[in-house]
């Protein structure tokens, strides 16, 4: 055979790899919740414990050692596994949860009817921390950092500032229920996204309403998180839904109808929800492409989790 026809036999065999590749690509992704879940956001993760929690999930958050709280009647912190540990008594309704970190450490603060309290990472209740919150605490964030650090809270129809250690600061009257905050960063510019009975609206840390923000879920807004990417998740009683970082609808993002009470985001980027009687996890199609076409993304699938 001659040096042109072997080349010629080259470029055949690799030509019929490719279609393979091609053909066989989508067919694998129907086999293994891996492989869907990595190039696919809004997928159910079935390999998430179906009893976890088994309580009414109010709040949900990702602490940074990877462990999830969760407030329902008390507190309680679960493992990436879905090994659940009480941190306080079924005795308090948990509303809100948060993460905040200080100079002192890194602490989990927890929202009531009147209260909001901190826990160490270990789950300690710091003795240290203000006392005397008037008000529903349905949802509570943290923004900043050092001595500018503030808490921002919805307590009712009020919006709440408090300082890193929980002393009251300032009260905005929001004419409806506030269930959700989130900051989110455009350039060099911070908002807090407020959602709640009138939607959800986008305001200046200074708390003046941004008009140019359009995103409207159209019913009651229980949750929002914002991507590593910058989109905007937002939950409630219409489901979830996932904006861009201007206010329009992402189309990419599937439609989602269950009614979730609250959000999480992982590490990896997975999305914990929560719901009236469980928690769910679903994917998110943030992830590392090959150059810069994320529609051509590489797929971590696991073959000896394969079932043909």
């Amino acid at each position: 055979m001659t040096l042109a026809n072997r080349k010629r036999n080259i470029r055949k065999i690799a030509a019929v790899v490719l279609l393979l590749a091609l053909f066989l690509f989508p067919i694998l992704s129907l086999f293994g919740g891996n492989a869907k879940a990595a190039t696919q956001g809004g997928v159910l993760d079935t390999t998430w414990p179906s009893s976890t929690p088994g309580f009414t999930a109010y709040a949900t958050v990702v602490a940074p050692d990877g462990k999830i709280w969760v407030g329902d009647a008390g507190v309680k912190s679960i493992t990436t596994a879905g090994v659940s540990t009480d941190v306080t008594a079924n005795n308090q309704t948990t509303k809100s949860l948060a993460v905040q970190v200080t100079a002192s450490g890194t602490f989990v603060i927890a929202g009531g009817s009147n209260f909001i309290f901190r826990y160490s990472a270990a789950g300690v209740k710091d003795t240290t921390f203000g006392t005397g919150q008037s008000g529903a605490h349905n949802v509570l964030h943290v923004y900043g950092s050092g001595a500018s650090q503030k808490i921002f809270a919805g307590a009712g129809n009020d919006f709440k500032r408090y300082s890193a250690n929980g002393a009251l600061e300032n009260t905005v009257g929001m004419g409806g229920a506030v269930n959700a905050l989130a900051t989110q960063s455009v350039g060099a510019t911070d908002y807090i996204l407020v959602g709640g009975a009138f939607g959800l609206k986008r305001y200046t840390t200074a708390s003046v309403i941004d008009g140019s923000f359009t995103a409207n879920p159209g019913a009651t807004v229980r949750a929002i998180k914002v991507q590593s990417d910058g989109k905007i998740l937002v939950a409630g009683t219409f489901g979830l839904k996932r904006y861009n970082a201007d206010g329009s609808a992402d189309s990419s993002f599937p439609a989602i109808a269950t009614s979730i009470i609250s959000l999480a985001i992982q590490s990896d980027g997975k999305i914990i929800a929560g719901t009236s009687s469980a928690l769910l996890r679903y994917s998110s199609d943030v992830y590392s492409g090959m150059g810069s076409d994320n529609n051509c993304p590489v797929i971590p699938f696991d073959f000896k989790k394969f079932r043909a």
